[in-house]
């Protein structure tokens, strides 16, 4: 049996067949999948990890059963090889490969795939052996031997005569742990590394291995193939014994070459020689020349494959695998067949029959026995068309009767074929003319002798009666039946299964699905497909029925499973997310281990329904790879299943369990992050790869190594932390992770060779992907150092700011209480100066009666008196004053100032002359320089204030015998007053301080004030603040014990247009109304005769001094009325109407301001001049009673001339327009800067109106004015330019243009019809006018009055 197969392997070599070609048979098959950098082969080696290792004549070559990977010589750099021409491959150290080129050794690293060490020199050396402990021993050199131990510097040569290229055989490493050397002359040294001294040496041992010359050895396991100079061929074992001869070669060498290699391959001897001639010495008479020239050979240490290299052909693989498919293409047939297969069928005699789409029907007998010619002989093939009896070569299906010695047949039509088997050839069914013809037919049933079911894609389903008259069958009757589903009716069905009951399973196109039709009472179903989720599975291609009765629809997008449980039907669609290559099913047929195959457009699938896997098969398993619809068939006689495609047929062999199933271990091969590639080594699923941060592509190879079903693993994987379902990769070995999270990953990996293994094993790799530098471990660590410092930090100054906030709140809380009592004290001397105002008022007032008397008197001794009480008079309201004035600087300061232009050296000189007498008295060296005439715009008040306060400063700290000296001068713009004087100076601690209100409310009781100088201590705070609102700024310039000099420096100011001292700040005043109300008064006639000779004057004061001064003042001229407080003053005014009234504010109960607003309030009384007299002096309390109502104010104390002058003139002003009110000219009004007389302004509102009433007619004009009035419109301008300074034009267009502006504020409508609403036709001029007068658009207009409005 063995000759026989090893003869079929020789007629493969022969013929370069690339695929399998008999079950269970060995052959040569080419391993198609190695893409090789040279298809020359001089030498292979496997590796401990199972991958081929390959040398050419253009590089070493990787392969692991899925990718080839080269490593060439590379210029400038050390870790390539030294020559791309590979001798020899052998194993060095663990780890680590011995790879001999023609320039030189090189030893690679298995781990980093690359050249860690080069020995060049150490060219072409075929003979080299490794020990298990990385002793390596080379023969290159005639009488040397080269040594190399993994830790010595390099190769060390030892000289041994008569050793050499030439006369060594073999060499190689025994399992006993020796060196064994066979030479030619048939001695075979043992060779034992010795490291006793401290060199290097060989102990050598030899004996007479074989008696004659030896021309060629090979070494194997633990025997040593030779062949001596007899050409006799012997097998030996190492240790000398079990010598066997096992053929005589004489004559084969010079005829077949030399012998390239001998092995043991399954028991079996293999000669192969140079020319490509094999023996068998199992068969040693049948030595056939393959035509292909062999390098070398070698055993396969995992699988059973001898592994072939070749002489330009590449790498051949000897091994028994079964076959799994067998296929016909059309290309081979003897005949010309283009078109697609798209039926087929199988008889009893091994003859094989397929129909096509246009080429008819082709018979190949006994087709199974054609499978390794490259054609199929023309006597074997029977070709079926038209002209042979067939209605059409579109040929659909076939299909076997069981009551007739026929093959019923389906085409195109017209009409019901068949082939007789009495008459052997093809007929076609006559039909009676009115029967309709019989097209399409895709499916044929036969459900007894006469009856036959039809499927077509063009009539639907059709029942066909026959009748069989001599034979000879003819069409008695033909059904047809719609098959309505809504409004729609299917009429595309294209394939039909019978369930050998009752029913008819119909597939039907155009997305009606599946249909079950009852064959006895013609009732049919839809079976309903709503809840999957594609609605394209409708469309069915194919339908299949197993032997556990569940069904199969293959449609173009994917296979649903059918199963009736119970009356109720459960579906399962799958598509290409459950593993299948492509999910257009052509075909469905169920194999004999259960498992379902479909044909699609990208090869065959094979899915189990015990474990729902799909598995795909593709080139190089056959090589159509496209089917057709409904093109399937299975044999009933070799259970085959045969799947028709567009350029041939495959059929599938019957499956049989497998006796024994290679599972190789899978590996991760390589690591890929981004561009850069790195090898993975075997124990990298222990120690796992570690990925840097910025790495944005991660992709990882994995293989299992299996040189016969490699290519057909398909892998999948899941990345635990990542996603929790497994991934299917189908055929790819590779998986690709982008942009992955820092963090540990498990990436599991199995692999599976068919949809029966389903139990695969998982492999781990264990990933850790670093996090960015700034995540990194040492980075949180700097973090939390960091973090902790910070903490600390922060709590320190936490708790620094703690105190500090606790320092200041307690530092706070003093300054407020001291604030609080330096306010008491100010607010103390306050009340005291208020309180002086009102008799220092009266002592003015009756030391101005005494002056008046002594003017008369000519009392000297009186005026003496009269003139000291002046002066005392004068010292205290100047003290009054500086208090309320400082009081003044701190709640508001002093705003209103009132710039004039003055004479500011005539001021200067008028304090001189004031003080001068002072300084007389204490002999102080007083003096001034400043220009004779000297004029500056300031406040003539603030300024006299500032050089009264400096002066008399100097003059309170300067010595008797001192000097005072003040200066006065323009410079760059800029007022320089200087005031200097001697004395004690002022310390630099002090100078912070000096304009300190506190510090001078807290040392006034202890100034040695001089006498006719402030005393107060306040005049620096006063002058201080004055020069401030002057905006100006005071210097100070101080030795101590020495001098102290003030510099003031004031601005140019602008002088104000008005000298009027009016108060412009409104301040509102609201007071509540008291139940008292004023009535209008009842004036008795004895009052009213009075009244005529004197006016009537109410004075109010809670003050009874006050009262009696103001009546003593006002009393010649006026008739005085007094009231003590409020109530009296509205009790009287409820009898009595007085001309002028003067009150105070301060009184008990209601106020004076209160008392204002209640005369004001009442119409009888609004009209009656007031004048407020008070000791409240500030600006804000002056200008509130002037707010309120207020004619005048005046302060105490105050002048009883002035008092008398204020009346005076209220009651002129009065009496002024009572006499207007009763005049001519009071019928005059003052319009629009003119004044008219009441008869033109009835005019102009008469005109108005008018207008009014017509401004939206676009014919308004002085003419229809002047109508409407009864004038002409002479008159009518005639009087507008009397009265106006418009005409009665611009008058009209005026009212218009207020009118539109009136519109746009207080409604919605749009500017054109607004122009409509005024009556002006021309939207141009409209916009144009309103500009002029607005200065904007009316947009702009009505934009920015509504932002008023909403303010």
């Amino acid at each position: 049996m063995r000759n026989i197969l090893f003869t079929v392997l020789f007629i493969g070599i022969l013929s370069l067949i690339t695929s399998p070609i008999s079950l269970a048979s060995k052959y040569l098959h080419k391993a198609n999948m190695i893409n090789l950098s040279n298809n020359a082969i001089i030498c292979m080696h496997q590796d401990p990890d199972g991958y081929l290792w390959i040398g050419t004549y253009d590089g070493l070559n990787l392969y692991n059963g899925k990718d080839t990977y080269v490593y060439r010589f590379e210029l400038n750099n050390k870790n390539s090889l030294c020559s791309n021409i590979i001798h020899k491959i052998s194993d060095a150290e663990p780890g680590f490969l011995w790879i001999s080129t023609s320039l030189g050794i090189n030893k690679f690293s298995l781990k980093e795939r690359k050249v860690t060490e080069s020995y060049p020199g150490y060219m072409e050396s075929d003979l080299v052996a490794t020990d298990s402990s990385g002793i390596t021993l080379a023969i290159c050199k005639e009488n040397w031997i080269s040594c190399y131990t993994p830790f010595s510097d390099g190769f060390r040569d030892l000289p041994r005569e008569g050793i050499g290229p030439q006369t060594v055989r073999t060499l190689f490493a025994g399992t006993d742990g020796y060196f064994y050397l066979l030479l030619a002359s048939g001695i075979l040294k043992k060779l034992t590394p010795d490291f006793s001294n401290t060199t290097f040496n060989l102990l050598s041992e030899e004996r007479q291995f074989h008696n004659k010359p030896i021309l060629s050895a090979f070494q194997e396991n633990n025997h040593i193939f030779i062949v001596d100079t007899d050409n006799k061929l012997y097998r030996q074992q190492v240790d000398g014994s079990g010598k066997e001869f096992l053929f005589d070669l004489s004559g084969m060498t010079n005829k077949y070459g030399n012998i390239i290699k001998i092995c043991t391959f399954q028991s079996n001897v293999y000669i192969v020689f140079r020319n490509g001639s094999i023996l068998d010495l199992s068969r040693p008479k049948s030595v056939i020349d393959t035509g292909i020239g062999i390098f070398c050979l070698m055993n396969d240490k995992r699988q059973e494959i001898l592994w072939v290299g070749t002489d330009g052909q590449g790498i051949r693989m000897f091994y028994d695998k079964p076959d799994l498919f067998g296929s016909i293409l059309l290309k081979d047939l003897p005949i010309n067949i283009q078109n697609p297969i798209r039926s087929l069928y199988t008889d009893n005699d091994q003859s094989l029959w397929f129909g096509t789409k246009g080429d008819g029907i082709v018979r190949i007998q006994a087709y199974d026995t054609y499978l390794n010619k490259k054609a199929i002989p023309q006597s074997a093939i029977t070709h079926f068309t038209t002209a042979d009896g067939l209605s059409s070569n579109r040929v659909y299906s076939f299909q076997k009767s069981e009551f007739h010695p026929c093959i019923w047949i389906g085409t195109e039509g017209p009409g019901l074929c068949y082939y007789s088997y009495k008459e052997n050839r093809m007929k076609t069914i006559p039909q009676q003319e009115d029967t309709p013809p019989i097209r399409y037919i895709h499916s044929i049933c036969e459900v007894n002798d006469s009856t036959l079911w039809l499927a077509t894609t063009g009539n639907g389903l059709l029942k066909v009666t026959l009748r069989i008259d001599k034979v000879t069958p003819t069409i008695s009757k033909i059904q047809s039946f719609p098959l309505k589903n809504r409004e729609n009716t299917c009429k595309e069905i294209q394939s039909m299964i019978y369930d050998n009951d009752s029913t008819l399973f119909l597939g039907s196109r155009g997305g009606y699905g599946v249909i079950s039709f009852n064959i006895f009472n013609q009732k049919y179903e839809f079976l309903q497909t709503n809840n999957l989720r594609n609605p394209a599975i409708g469309d069915v291609l194919s339908v299949c029925q197993t032997e556990d009765s569940t069904f199969y629809a293959g449609a173009s997008s994917g296979l649903t499973r059918i199963k009736f449980k119970r009356g109720k039907i459960h579906l399962r669609q799958f598509d290409k997310s459950n593993g299948i290559a492509n999910d257009m099913i052509h075909g469905i047929h169920e194999g004999n281990d259960s498992c379902i195959w479909l044909s699609t457009n990208k090869g065959l699938t094979k899915y189990n329904p015990r474990n729902n896997f799909f598995h795909n098969y593709h080139q190089p398993y056959f090589s159509v790879t496209e089917f057709s619809d409904d093109a399937y068939w299975k044999c009933p006689y070799s259970e085959r299943l045969f799947f028709g495609g567009i350029n041939g047929l495959v059929w599938v062999n019957k499956q049989a369990e497998p006796e024994y199933t290679y599972q190789p271990e899978l590996s991760f091969f390589e690591l890929q992050m981004d561009k850069r590639i790195f090898p993975l080594y075997k124990d990298i699923s222990r120690n796992g790869v570690t990925v840097p941060a910025d790495v944005q592509s991660l992709t990882i190879a994995f293989v299992a190594p299996d040189y016969i079903n490699g290519e057909n693993y398909e892998y999948s994987y899941q990345l635990l932390n990542y996603n929790s379902s497994w991934e299917k990769l189908q055929k790819t070995n590779k998986v690709t992770f982008m942009n992955l999270p820092h963090g540990e990953y498990l990436l599991k990996v199995r692999y599976r060779n068919d949809v029966i293994d389903s139990s695969a094993k998982e492999y781990t790799l264990p990933i850790k992907v670093l996090p960015p530098i700034y995540l990194s471990s040492l980075a949180i660590f700097t973090y939390l150092f960091i973090g902790t410092v910070l903490i600390i930090i922060a709590i320190y100054r936490i708790h620094q700011q703690i105190l500090k906030k606790q320092k200041q709140i307690a530092d706070k809380i003093k300054e407020k209480q001291k604030e609080k009592l330096y306010e008491s004290k100010l607010n103390f001397f306050t009340h005291i100066a208020h309180e002086l105002c009102t008799p220092l008022t009266l002592i003015n007032g009756v030391e101005n009666y005494i002056q008046a008397y002594t003017a008369t008197s000519k009392d000297k001794t009186l005026d003496k008196y009269t003139s000291v009480l002046r002066e005392n008079v004068e010292e205290l309201n100047g003290l009054i004053q500086e208090i309320l004035d400082f009081r003044k600087a701190e709640d508001a300061g002093f705003s209103h100032t009132h710039i004039r232009r003055v004479s500011v050296s005539s001021l200067l000189r008028t304090q001189f002359e004031w003080f001068y007498p002072l300084s007389e008295q204490h002999q102080i060296q007083f003096k001034i320089n400043a220009p004779k005439e000297l004029y500056w715009n300031t406040d003539p008040v603030y300024f006299k204030k500032i050089l009264a306060n400096l002066i008399s400063n100097a003059f309170k700290y300067t010595e008797d015998g001192g000097t005072v000296r003040i200066s006065l001068h323009e410079e760059e713009d800029f007022l320089i007053l200087k005031v200097y004087n001697t004395g004690k100076g002022i310390k630099e601690a002090d100078k912070q301080n000096i304009f300190d209100r506190y510090r001078i409310l807290g040392t006034m009781d202890n100034d040695d004030n001089r006498q006719n100088t402030a005393q107060n201590g306040l005049g620096l705070f006063i002058c201080h603040s004055l020069v401030q609102s002057l905006d100006g700024k005071i210097d100070l310039e101080s030795k101590v014990g020495q001098y102290a000099e003030f510099t003031v420096t004031l601005p140019f100011g602008i002088v104000e247009e008005s000298s009027d001292d009016t108060i412009d700040e409104e301040i509102p005043v609201s007071l509540p109304s008291p139940n008292t109300d004023i009535q209008e008064p009842q004036i008795p006639q004895t009052v009213q005769e009075q009244t005529e000779n004197k006016p009537m004057i109410l004075v109010i004061d809670d003050h009874k001094d006050i009262v009696w001064l103001i009546t003593e003042t006002l009393s010649s001229e006026y008739q005085v009325q007094e009231a003590y407080n409020a109530e009296e003053a509205l009790e009287f005014l409820k009898q009595y109407t007085p001309s002028l009234i003067i009150t105070d504010i301060m009184m008990p109960n209601i106020d004076g301001l209160e008392l204002i607003s209640l005369i004001k309030e009442n119409r009888y009384t609004r009209h009656i001049p007031l004048i407020i007299v008070s000791a409240k002096i500030s600006d804000q309390e002056q200008a509130a009673g002037l707010n309120i109502g207020a004619d005048a104010y005046l302060t105490k104390p105050f002048s009883p001339t002035v008092l008398l002058s204020v009346v005076n003139r209220l009651m002129t002003n009065q009496r002024e327009l009572k006499e207007y009110f009763y005049s001519p000219e009071s019928a005059y009004q003052y319009t629009e800067g003119q004044l008219l007389h009441q008869e033109d302004k009835e005019f102009l509102d008469t005109v108005t109106a008018i207008i009014k009433e017509n401004v939206s007619k676009e014919g308004l004009g002085p003419e229809l004015v002047a109508d409407a009035l009864n004038i002409n419109t002479r008159i009518l301008y005639r009087r507008f330019k009397k009265i106006s300074t418009m005409t009665p034009s611009d008058f009209i267009k005026d009212y218009r243009l207020n009118y539109a502006a009136q519109l746009l504020v207080n409604t919605n409508m749009s500017v054109q019809e607004i122009i409509y609403n005024v009556g002006i036709s021309n939207k141009s001029y409209f916009y144009r006018e309103f500009a002029r007068k607005y200065n904007m658009t009316p947009k702009e207009y009505r934009t920015k009055e509504a932002k008023i409005i909403d303010s």
